[in-house]
């Protein structure tokens, strides 16, 4: 029996949250890719693996989104493999190709940090995080998603709930479906904290970051790229979710980087 062939992405989002944080974006990358296959995935600790207990180490994560896609007919299929990872997701998508080079056949990371490239300070910001922290789990899922949102986008509060009101119910919807533990929040940020990246990434590599990141310095990519050499592209507006906020200028942007192996 003859496999078909048939392009695949891997899109997974970061620190406590799932598939369906993905606004828009979800829906905009399969109408853009009809005929690929795309799998929305989770972190254990997220999503629909809520009830999973974070692992300490970034490369315990990567068992998990594989048996995921055994779950699903990814493996039914041969041809080159896309990964699209925002932040943590980031991360665990580098240690993902390290463990499997010929995995991946190119990765784009959004807003992701090294803590062996980039000083702590940098890769998460202490005002973001310590308000943040003191609004999670005490407030209302519908505040917890607005800030959320005001911290990792440049989004105003008006326009995330004029411009993107229906992916801000959806959020609302999703995390009240699939709500995380403080405990894996921590687990994960741990685990973060101490993920080191290799000095030298075989599997190809796009760099992304949004110009006013609030959540994770912008800085943190140039840094990776002074290390590996890859290519880096920001937006020029967008804050840490750059799927969320402007998924059509994403979208453009991996199109034009696949291009050549779709001719």
């Amino acid at each position: 029996m003859v496999q078909v062939e048939k392009i695949k992405w891997i899109v997974l989002r970061g620190l406590g949250r799932g598939y369906g944080h993905w606004g828009s974006f979800q829906q905009k990358m399969r109408d853009a890719f009809p005929h690929d296959e795309i799998y929305f995935i989770d972190l254990p600790g997220n999503g629909i693996l809520n009830g999973e207990m974070s692992p300490l180490k970034i490369s315990q994560y990567v068992s998990f989104l594989e048996n995921q896609l055994k779950m699903s007919a990814f493996f039914e299929t041969n041809g080159p493999v896309y990964g699209i990872g925002l932040s943590l997701g980031g991360m665990v998508m580098i240690e993902w190709a390290n463990q499997f080079e010929d995995f991946f056949t190119k990765i784009f990371l959004i807003n992701t940090s090294a803590s062996n490239f980039s000083k702590p300070w940098k890769r998460i910001s202490i005002p973001v995080f310590l308000n943040t922290a003191k609004q999670v789990f005490k407030n209302t899922i519908e505040n917890l998603e607005m800030n959320s949102l005001k911290i990792t986008t440049s989004l105003s509060e008006d326009q995330i709930r004029t411009q993107f009101g229906e992916d801000y119910k959806s959020n609302i919807a999703f995390t009240k479906k699939y709500p995380i533990t403080k405990e894996n929040v921590m687990r994960q940020l741990f685990a973060a904290s101490k993920y080191f990246f290799p000095k030298v990434m075989k599997t190809p590599v796009v760099l992304i970051n949004g110009a006013n990141d609030r959540f994770v310095n912008p800085s943190c990519s140039l840094d990776i790229q002074s290390v590996w050499k890859c290519k880096l592209v920001t937006h020029p507006t967008a804050g840490h979710d750059v799927a969320f906020e402007d998924a059509k200028w994403l979208i453009d942007l991996v199109k034009n980087e696949i291009q050549p192996n779709l001719l």
